[in-house]
């Protein structure tokens, strides 16, 4: 199950935000009597606007980010989903800001129309730790799948040492020490093969300066910047997960 989507958007990665701000509060009228007597009128929900920032980060930033726009100027409700909660919303403000060719910055805010999710079982709808570990680690995996050796060696390990706990939800701290151990192994060599793919970069940003430079210098360049936008995803993806499994630790 995607962590967020909105309409036909299924955001991944860097795209996601850290945090999605949710909730809202009573509509009504408090009438303050004599005495200190309060009467509270109450009308029924008022939801607050839902508003996040992320990251497009791909070849597609660009792309990805004119979708959500033209969904803005639209003008028409579409269905958000976040973590198995469920919303009708329109777009009422979409802001983005291109850094590079290939990362944009955005900011989103949603009007919330009507909430779908009142009476869903919120842990049902997520389908537990285990459920949410292993599907961010296998998304994790595709994306870091490939790019390096030492990192593909590190990424199984940490799916290895998660694989062996016979349940993750409740664990405590000692059975995990092996999954914490995996994580630090895996985030060194991510760090690692980031700092070479930057080097590739930095070295050659645009493929060469000179007239003549080859369609090959920019071939490798963009290759190197796949590699970090792979690179990056899959971090993401795994850091999630070793979060969540230490956060419901026993």
């Amino acid at each position: 199950m995607p962590a967020l989507t909105l309409g036909s958007v299924v955001f991944r990665d860097f795209e996601i935000p850290e945090k999605v701000p949710l909730g809202g509060k009573q509509a009504g009228k408090l009438h303050k009597l004599p005495g200190g007597v309060r009467i509270f009128d109450a009308q029924g929900p008022d939801d607050n606007n839902i508003t996040w920032k992320g990251r497009f980060r791909s070849n597609s930033a660009i792309g990805r980010a004119q979708q959500l726009d033209s969904m803005r100027r639209a003008g028409r409700a579409v269905d958000l989903d976040v973590l198995g909660l469920s919303y009708n919303v329109l777009i009422d403000e979409f802001k983005f800001d291109i850094l590079r060719p290939y990362e944009v910055e955005y900011e989103i805010t949603l009007i919330v129309i009507e909430d779908n999710s009142q009476g869903l079982d919120f842990m049902d709808a997520l389908g537990g730790l285990d459920e949410l570990v292993g599907a961010d680690v296998s998304e994790g995996m595709s994306l870091l799948g490939g790019i390096a050796d030492a990192v593909d060696v590190a990424a199984t390990g940490f799916q290895t040492a998660i694989s062996v706990i016979p349940q993750l939800a409740g664990a405590s701290l000692s059975v995990l020490a092996p999954v914490r151990t995996a994580a630090h192994v895996l985030n060194g060599a991510i760090d690692a093969a980031v700092d070479i793919a930057d080097g590739d970069i930095m070295e050659d940003p645009l493929g060469g300066n000179a007239p003549d430079a080859g369609v090959s210098d920019l071939l490798a360049t963009m290759a190197a910047m796949n590699r970090q936008v792979g690179l990056l995803g899959g971090s993401a993806y795994m850091l999630r997960a070793i979060s969540n499994i230490e956060n419901d630790a026993g």
